[in-house]
């Protein structure tokens, strides 16, 4: 049988593994609220039997154990929620952000209130109609120039704050960029430690946990669970590459692609193409003839220009006659001057296909700040075309005969103010008969219901009525559909986003129920492990009484 030393080393081993989970108790304790540390668990299991023996054996008949060893710390995570949270958070950040500005557009229409357009309108029309009962009268007209100024002034205004509400986003957009960079960049330095400790035969579960947590907060930005971007940061995360937007002349995001840093595209082989994205996002490549930067629409012709290893560093170049060259100038291969991609000696070909997506395949903050640009843009061509018919019918019924220096309001699409009333409206309204002033005041008050401004759809065509005429409408009705609609949309992004977040909650509790620490969960097997560690210790101060009497004994 084995010995009294066989069982000593038994009850060391449960003593090592409880004080191992008392450790990784501890460990889940101090981390309770640590964002992102999930909940760890000692993995134990008994050691192999002492030897095989049988009846006829002189160890005797049965197995006799050697007591428990730990096999691994691992992190107690269940993946579909990780999934599910992800497919999620994407979603919630593209609406969250429509959320913020839509909420944000509602504060600067301020409808309705003493200060708003409608208001301003109303004064405005009220005050001409006024002046029809006293058109001789100087304190009347001061008031219908004050009121235009008033209305012209909040019409630019609030045109003016769209403006710079594109301009945040587009900060916002860039914010995010350099925020997803970072995050790679990060993933970069963990990948290289995670190799290292696995390399050692150890679970490094702390390193995954940060790994989790930086992707957990990229899913707000990107859908993490395509596999095209799952592609596009595999592509990223090499050393030296980044993400770089593409945008069109209007200097809207076209898409995202990976690049170097000088901003050479990267195709989805890890290799470089003759073509860049510079800082204004237009892709660019250099003119032969001139040898500087030239613009162009697309990457149809773009070609292969150098080779990258696994590690990005340069091991072939494309020379001036589309020759690959090694860094030791043998010809490896070359360019094939039709398709752009490389094909090398040993029959393998490289692809010119940029390493990148389109903005219709971009979800998560990024798509939300998107679409609120194109939005905005939308709100503010109303207001411009709203301000440019409010301008023209003034100055239609004020100067009917278009007089040169007649025109009491100007309008300028992109001037500050985009409308304003000219400084000699006074007396120019002042110089207008009194019979003709009254015809012009009523005229001005009959503007309010009469139909001046064309309708279109969603995409600027005109929208026609039932006997195929352009369908008009009057300026107050444009503005009342205007604030309307944004009100719809409004709603519309706030039932969504207490929709999302609440569907994202409980995804999250469901997750943190498993991957969270329980702090009465942790005392619990504290106190299991405490009372294991102290059985342990029993049986060794048992064994000591034993082998005293078999040391001690044995001199009586």
């Amino acid at each position: 049988m084995p010995g009294l030393i066989s069982t000593l080393y038994s009850s060391y081993s449960g003593m090592s593994v409880s004080q191992m989970n008392i450790q990784t108790t501890s460990h889940n304790i101090n981390n309770m609220n640590t964002p992102g540390y999930t909940r760890q668990q000692v993995v134990q299991t008994q050691r192999s039997a002492y030897s095989y023996p049988g009846y006829n054996s002189y160890m005797g008949a049965g197995q006799i154990g050697q007591g428990v060893q730990a096999d691994d710390v691992v992190r107690i995570r269940n993946s579909f929620h990780d999934f599910q949270f992800r497919n999620e958070t994407h979603e919630y950040g593209a609406t969250a952000k429509k959320y913020e500005n839509f909420r944000h557009m509602e504060t600067i229409f301020n409808e309705p209130s003493d200060s708003s357009i409608s208001s301003a309108y109303n004064d405005f029309y009220m005050s001409w109609h006024e002046l029809s009962k006293r058109p001789g009268d100087a304190g009347s007209i001061d008031v219908v120039i004050q009121n235009t100024k008033f209305l012209s002034q909040n019409i630019s205004n609030v045109t003016d704050k769209l403006s710079s509400m594109k301009e945040q986003i587009n900060t916002d957009l860039e914010e995010n960029l350099k925020s997803i960079n970072s995050s790679i960049e990060k993933l970069r330095g963990l990948q290289k430690d995670i190799k290292l400790v696995e390399g050692s035969g150890k679970t490094p579960n702390d390193l995954y946990d940060e790994v989790d947590r930086i992707i957990d907060d990229l899913s707000y930005k990107m859908n993490m669970n395509t596999d095209e971007t799952r592609e596009l940061l595999d592509s990223a995360i090499q050393p030296g590459n980044e993400l770089r937007y593409s945008k069109d002349a209007n200097g809207d995001i076209t898409g995202i692609y990976v690049t170097r840093q000088d901003g050479s595209i990267v195709t989805t082989d890890g290799n470089v193409l003759d073509h860049r994205i510079n800082k204004n996002g237009e892709f660019v490549t250099i003119d032969k003839t001139t040898g500087k930067d030239m613009v162009v629409k697309d990457l149809s012709k773009a070609k292969v220009s150098e080779l990258l290893d696994e590690d990005g560093k340069v091991y072939a170049k494309v020379d001036d006659m589309g020759n690959i060259k090694n860094d030791k100038g043998q010809n490896i291969g070359y360019v094939d001057k039709t398709t752009g991609e490389a094909v090398m000696q040993n029959g393998e070909t490289y692809t010119t296909k940029a390493s990148g997506m389109p903005t219709s395949g971009i979800s998560g903050e990024i798509q939300g700040c998107i679409e609120m640009n194109k939005k905005i843009d939308e709100y503010v061509s109303n207001m411009q075309t709203m301000a440019q018919n409010l301008a023209d019918n003034i100055n239609r019924i004020v100067n009917p005969n278009n007089n040169l220096n007649g025109n009491i309001i100007e309008f300028d699409a992109n001037g500050n103010p985009m409308l304003s009333v000219v400084e000699d409206a006074h007396n120019i309204l002042g110089a207008i008969p009194h019979d003709e002033m009254v015809n012009i005041a009523g005229q001005m008050y009959d503007l309010k219901d009469e139909k001046v401004i064309p309708v279109t759809d969603n995409n600027g065509n005109p929208v026609l009525d039932a006997n195929g005429n352009p369908k008009m409408v009057s300026i107050n009705t444009y503005y009342n559909d205007l604030v309307q609609k944004l009100g719809n949309e409004t709603s519309e992004v706030i039932r969504a986003e207490s929709n999302q977040s609440k569907v994202l909650n409980g995804i999250e509790s469901s997750r943190m129920s498993i991957t969270g620490v329980s702090l009465d969960e942790e005392m619990v097997n504290l106190i299991q492990f405490q009372h294991s560690y102290s059985a342990s210790a029993k049986v060794i101060s048992t064994l000591d009484s034993l082998l005293d009497v078999v040391i001690n004994g044995l001199k009586r």
